[in-house]
């Protein structure tokens, strides 16, 4: 019906992953562009008008293995990961990226999905597990990963150090999971993250996906997810000019701070808009424009679609330091333009002295952010057309 009917130019959506499978047909049918922002992997596979705008477990992987081979000193890792096929994949390419870059894999577990109490899991680490028996024949099975054995078992450990043994962690899995697994970590002894300080064993740190980039993290975590580190395309206390004024609009707007969901469902539409508004008024000519575009801004990072249309994305390292989430890669420049909100939807530029007092400065662009719908003097307004007839007065707001 969108398409033939209301002929539609193009069709933002759908987010699930089986909705994704299912209309990516359809919209070849059709010739109509498609895009989506799905976490299922390959959902514009043979489907030249569908489009997919998410950050794919591939760029993670690769971001995070940029970071830790490049700003950690970092040999020999270990390996916590969920039971699921799609954490395993990214797994097996990070293990391949380490391989590639002549560090080692020296610890990898596994665990169930659901799991709760990790201190279990942490006994696998530390060796206590296998103080009282020698690893039974399921201590060797790594699910989704026939081909991978653990080094680890090689000489069957019964106590290891974490810092020595292993010197960091990759841990793909989400926030939930993570604000239990760091506690439980913790609990058995290993620094995770320098908890300890330097007084108890070597600090190790910790890194994952975007799936972490959640503020439950920072609420569940408490003091035990501190250092934690993670990739992701969008961060809402961004620097980044674009990304301030679309967090500042959105909580003027809707009242709470947007999520990476929010940001890539707006970043979708915009990229749109912004090729419509160059003249793609047909479905093939916007089909093409898309494969060939870069964004003139975006909130998520993006730099356009590659050969499978995926999009491209250059992530962010972020850290939780104090119980907040801050960039540490690329590095923040040296006291940046900020704004704040002012009355009435003003944006106020501002930076700081050298005392730490913000400092009014110039505003390089729009100066006001859109209101958000005022319901009584929208009742008002309606009231006094019904007496008045259609198609008198003044318009009403568009917005």
């Amino acid at each position: 019906k969108l398409a033939t009917e209301d002929e539609v130019l193009a069709i933002l959506g759908p987010i699930i992953g089986d909705e994704a499978e299912a209309l990516g047909a359809i919209a070849d049918e059709l010739r109509i562009p498609m895009m989506m922002n799905s976490q299922r992997a390959s959902v514009t596979e043979g489907h030249p008008t569908v489009f997919n705008n998410w950050v794919s477990s591939e760029e993670q992987v690769d971001a995070a293995l940029d970071y830790v081979l490049s700003e950690l000193e970092v040999d020999r890792f270990a390996i916590a990961y969920p039971e699921r096929e799609t954490a395993s994949r990214m797994v097996e390419r990070f293990w391949l990226g380490l391989e590639a870059a002549g560090r080692e894999v020296s610890f990898i577990e596994s665990y169930p999905t659901g799991t709760t109490d990790f201190t279990k899991v942490a006994k696998r680490f530390t060796g206590a597990h296998y103080w009282k028996a020698r690893p039974a024949e399921i201590d060797y099975v790594l699910p989704f990963l026939p081909h991978r054995s653990k080094a680890q078992l090689a000489s069957m450990p019964r106590d290891t150090e974490p810092g020595v043994d292993f010197q960091a962690f990759f841990v793909p899995d989400h926030f939930a999971a993570m604000s239990m697994l760091a506690p439980g970590f913790v609990a058995e002894g290993i620094n995770l993250s320098g908890y300890f300080g330097d007084h108890r064993g070597i600090p190790v740190p910790i890194i994952g996906g975007a799936a972490l980039n959640h503020p439950d993290l920072l609420k569940r975590g408490g003091r035990f997810a501190n250092g934690l580190l993670l990739v992701d395309s969008f961060f809402s206390g961004s620097h980044e000019d674009v990304v301030q004024r679309f967090v500042l609009q959105y909580q003027l707007l809707h009242g709470n701070s947007p999520a990476v969901l929010e940001a890539a469902c707006y970043d979708s539409a915009r990229f749109l808009f912004e090729l419509i508004e160059r003249g793609n008024i047909y479905r093939e000519d916007l089909v093409a424009s898309l494969s060939l575009t870069t964004p003139a801004a975006s909130i998520l990072r993006s730099s356009g679609f590659n050969k499978k249309r995926e999009m491209e994305h250059s992530l962010l390292v972020l850290q939780i330091k104090k119980g907040a989430f801050t960039q540490v890669y690329p590095a923040v420049p040296e006291n940046p333009l900020r704004y704040s909100l002012g009355e009435d939807g003003l944006l106020v530029a501002f930076q700081k002295d050298e005392e730490g007092n913000k400092i009014e400065v110039a505003n390089p662009g729009p100066t006001h952010l859109r209101l958000p719908p005022d319901e009584e003097a929208e009742g008002e307004g309606e009231g006094e057309g019904e007496g008045e007839g259609e198609g008198e007065g003044e318009e009403p707001d568009s917005e």
